[in-house]
């Protein structure tokens, strides 16, 4: 009988645990991984096609607050935005290429003073044969915004696509959210089929 009452009392307080206890809201973002489409948040230039040596190209990258995922729901990303020190925000690589002879295409090194910050912040990294810029949108209180332009050098067909992927998005990390961890995949606007953003630029 002393081996029967604990048993029997250990199956009541797990029915009880299954069918009394509130179930998790499925709805509820606040924790994991959310990933959005989103393909009108990235344009360069007003997607102009011409340039000159000597003109400056600028990014224009803006998150809205608020975005909707595969499933219809809404998600304000200020309701999990982290302030202080280490503030959400938002980051993605992108490259520069260049059309060389025989229709190849490399990547083109970026010197620090050749980038024109208006909003966000910028890294250029080179290393390896890969030449990347690090960009970082923050929350100015409507929205994840960052723009920034680039000196162009020499004349040329160049391109601008992300730095390592190759199925023509570019992926927007999420980072220091509270308990909330999204990520933005998205196209340029006007960018070619392999997602690349071409432009060229005249003597």
């Amino acid at each position: 009988m002393m081996k029967i009452i604990p048993a029997f009392y250990m199956l009541v307080t797990s029915l009880c645990a299954t069918l009394c206890c509130p179930e998790e809201d499925d709805n509820n973002y606040a924790f994991g991984f959310e990933e959005f489409v989103n393909n009108d948040i990235i344009e360069i230039n007003n997607s102009k096609k011409k340039y000159k040596v000597g003109d400056t190209i600028f990014v224009n990258v803006t998150i809205k607050n608020r975005q909707v995922n595969n499933l219809g729901d809404q998600i304000f990303l200020s309701d999990y935005s982290a302030g202080g020190e280490s503030p959400s925000l938002f980051q993605y690589q992108l490259t520069l290429l260049k059309e060389n002879a025989f229709n190849t295409i490399s990547q083109i090194p970026i010197l620090s003073e050749d980038i024109v910050i208006k909003e966000g912040s910028v890294e250029s990294f080179g290393k390896d044969g890969i030449s990347q810029l690090i960009i970082q949108s923050s929350y100015n209180g409507e929205s994840f915004s960052s723009t920034f332009g680039l000196i162009l050098k020499g004349p040329g067909n160049f391109y601008i696509a992300d730095a390592f992927r190759k199925d023509g998005t570019v992926e927007l990390s999420g980072r220091d959210f509270i308990d909330f961890s999204p990520n933005i995949r998205s196209v340029i606007i006007n960018a070619d089929a392999e997602g690349r953003f071409a432009f060229t630029v005249m003597p």
